[in-house]
């Protein structure tokens, strides 16, 4: 079963990739998702979303206890991968029209 439309996820930390691919996958189709991830560009999932020429914002303040920073990765129908650093939560609003 696919996601719907538009869909918004915050993975378990700890079991990431079938979020990951779910969301790929549901995006193939037409689907827009956003997920909410570490920033770690040495994973596999992270290329696989980078691959998925998803638009990462990135967090310029990091969360405590957080090893990287966070970010959303917005998968529609963009053309390449783009990277944005936001200060503020108002600001990924511009990105997400």
């Amino acid at each position: 079963m696919m996601w719907p439309d538009k869909a918004y996820c915050n993975p378990p930390f700890s079991r990431k990739e079938p979020f990951v691919r779910k969301a790929v996958e549901s995006n193939k189709l037409g689907r827009q998702i956003l997920l909410y991830l570490p920033l770690d560009p040495t994973t596999k999932w992270f290329k696989e979303l980078y691959n998925a020429n998803a638009l990462i914002i990135i967090f310029t303040k990091r969360m405590k206890h957080s090893k990287y920073p966070h970010a959303l990765y917005y998968l529609k129908d963009f053309k390449a991968p783009q990277f944005v650093l936001v200060g503020s939560e108002q600001e990924i609003l511009k990105y997400l029209a």
